[in-house]
């Protein structure tokens, strides 16, 4: 299974297309009941998701059968006045674990040779499996690739956002073994939204996004089953990370993924170098 399922909408609210803010803890059980059953087993998460480690770790406590694998992120140091190593225990402990499968450095200007060795000390006493980074650039994972023996690494990858692919970042980090991971394939769902229902932030991106709704009528599938064929043909990728706020959207989430599994499209006319569209950091949006 391809797909790892997203956190953040456990601890906050979360997501341009998320009119209801943080999922309660019963539709956490459910969706995490269903991704069990359906062969999810990966959770993304951080320290920074309001309480989404603490929901993981409740769920875990009361489930015998756990056999999720976690990733969690620490966030920027230079913000936090704990050590490294009391934020990892600190997150161990609210994850209700003795061991993380990921640690990435949610901010990748914060990994040097300095806080690289601490968590390098950590892996080596058992407490994190992979060690790793998050990125926004494939200048960011190039640079670090080649200065850090890293095991895993997070990148963004949608439909719009192509940059990875186009400049053979995925294929040099699967050369040098690295376990590539990827977010943003809805865009925090933006690509799903219709079109009359999108935030006033995005009109200057219209052309983008009509050009991405007229690709899927063209080929008679719908947005989510374009934005998730991805998960079955983009190459050198291990796992696509995608949030979900209900059973019944992770539900449709699979369904999608086994109709699409034996399509490939074109999707390289999609592509954008717009930053303004495809990095969600620099969005100025209000909620409606």
């Amino acid at each position: 299974m391809k797909i790892a399922l997203g956190t953040v909408q456990f601890g906050l609210d979360y997501g341009v297309s998320n009119p209801n803010g943080k999922v309660a803890f019963d539709e956490v059980e459910s969706i995490l009941n269903f991704a069990k059953k359906h062969g999810v087993t990966y959770l993304d998460t951080a320290m920074g998701y309001g309480l989404s480690e603490q929901v993981i770790g409740s769920y875990k406590t009361n489930n015998n059968d756990y056999n999720f694998k976690i990733i969690t992120k620490i966030p920027d140091i230079e913000s936090h006045t704990s050590s490294i190593k009391d934020l990892v225990e600190n997150a161990l402990i609210r994850l209700a674990c003795n061991q993380v499968y990921g640690l990435l450095f949610h901010t990748a200007e914060n990994i040097n040779t300095k806080t690289f060795e601490e968590l390098l000390l950590l892996k080596e006493q058992g407490k994190i499996h992979k060690l790793g980074v998050s990125v926004y650039s494939p200048e960011q994972a190039f640079f670090i690739a080649n200065n850090f023996n890293i095991d895993l690494i997070q990148l963004p990858l949608n439909v719009f956002d192509q940059r990875f692919i186009s400049s053979g970042c995925l294929r040099f980090l699967k050369d040098k073994g690295i376990e590539v991971h990827t977010r943003s394939l809805f865009l925090q769902g933006l690509l799903l939204q219709p079109l009359n229902d999108i935030n006033s932030y995005f009109q200057p991106h219209l052309k983008s996004l009509n050009r991405f709704n007229d690709f899927c009528l063209s080929h008679k599938l719908s947005t989510l089953d374009v934005a998730l064929s991805l998960v079955n043909f983009v190459e050198n990728v291990d796992k696509f990370v995608i949030g979900v706020c209900s059973k019944l959207q992770l539900s449709e989430i699979l369904k999608s993924q086994a109709k699409t599994a034996d399509i490939k499209l074109d999707i390289k006319t999609l592509s954008s170098t717009e930053e303004t569209l495809i990095n969600p950091s620099l969005w100025n949006i209000e909620k409606k």
